[in-house]
């Protein structure tokens, strides 16, 4: 993925995950790793690396805020359970 491509998806997810936290799935914890690289879809000048990072644990955070709306647990603790 280009590096323009890759700014658009962090962008779309960056609208995602501020209507998921308006909404209550999201929590501000969840976030907390993603806001720590202080790397947002506005970082233009950021690298291709940083960006991929970012989107990395912004997916990261959708899906541990809408795993536990959907199932009522919290993503870690059914992934240490045994298979």
């Amino acid at each position: 993925m280009k590096k323009t491509e890759l700014i658009h998806f962090h962008n779309l997810l960056g609208t995602l995950a501020k209507e998921l936290h308006e909404d209550g799935p999201v929590t501000e914890r969840d976030l907390s790793e993603y806001r720590a690289l202080e790397t947002s879809p506005m970082t233009i000048r950021g690298s291709r690396a940083e960006h991929e990072r970012a989107v990395l644990a912004l997916a990261s955070a959708l899906v541990e805020g809408i795993g536990r709306e959907t199932s009522g647990t919290d993503v870690e603790s059914r992934r240490s359970l045994p298979a």
